[in-house]
């Protein structure tokens, strides 16, 4: 695919140099329904297919029903199932929209509880579209972003905390990386960055007031965004959301 995801979140997939994109533009949220074995999976399609274009309930939401596919049983694998795939404008209409079907049309689904975000990544992997840090061989660089801030008046449960010191530093990494599904082979080397990040300037921001602190967070912000990684001691915990 040539394209190299740097990671993924429930919403968004990072990839080098085209930034943020939502998960919805290049995956379509779905989940598997089938039938019991005591009736005909095409006729409970058709029920189904005809009761959506009616905009019945939740069935709003679906924007389209897949073919019929043979998919192995997940608890017996010498044994294959007939479903169809069901897909959905959001993805967290999946779950609504599979109990929908399961208690009103008398119909099993499944794989519709898992995270979003690893339902995109197993499906790309799958298809072999994309895979995190899979640069195809190619060496890319890659600019990663480390920093902290520090709250003097910082009280447990207390909101919109003044950030007194923001501290950064950056640096650059290369990597150089890919994978033969087929074979099962990984490979994956970081090489040796010509400054350390030991060496790296640590800038520090330092706000004294409310207009200083406006200012050093869009600064900031700019910042962020010429970086491809950005880390930092418990920012997902903490920094993030101050």
């Amino acid at each position: 695919m040539g394209k190299n995801l740097l990671g993924i979140s429930p919403e968004y997939a990072y990839i080098h140099r085209e930034g943020a994109v939502l998960l919805e533009e290049i995956h379509s949220p779905h989940f598997l329904a089938f039938c019991p074995s005591d009736k005909d999976v095409n006729l409970e399609r058709e029920k189904l297919m005809e009761r959506w274009k009616k905009g019945e309930g939740l069935l709003k939401h679906i924007t389209e029903i897949g073919k019929v596919e043979k998919f192995k049983s997940f608890w017996d694998f010498e044994k294959e199932i007939d479903a169809f795939r069901v897909y959905v404008k959001r993805s967290f209409l999946v779950p609504e929209v599979s109990d929908y079907l399961f208690f009103n049309m008398d119909l099993y689904t499944a794989e519709h509880d898992i995270p979003y975000h690893q339902r995109v990544l197993i499906d790309m992997a799958s298809q072999d579209r994309m895979w995190v840090l899979d640069t195809e061989g190619r060496e890319e660089r890659l600019k990663v972003l480390v920093y902290d801030i520090e709250t003097t008046e910082f009280e447990e449960e207390k909101a919109d905390l003044p950030i007194d010191i923001l501290g950064y530093t950056s640096f650059e990494v290369r990597i150089k990386s890919k994978k033969d599904l087929d074979n099962e082979d990984f490979y994956f080397d970081m090489e040796k960055p010509s400054v350390s990040w030991k060496e790296s300037e640590v800038v520090q921001l330092v706000s004294r007031n409310r207009d200083e602190e406006i200012e050093n967070l869009v600064n900031f912000c700019k910042i962020l965004r010429e970086h491809d990684i950005v880390s930092g001691h418990n920012i997902v915990g903490f920094d993030n959301r101050q």
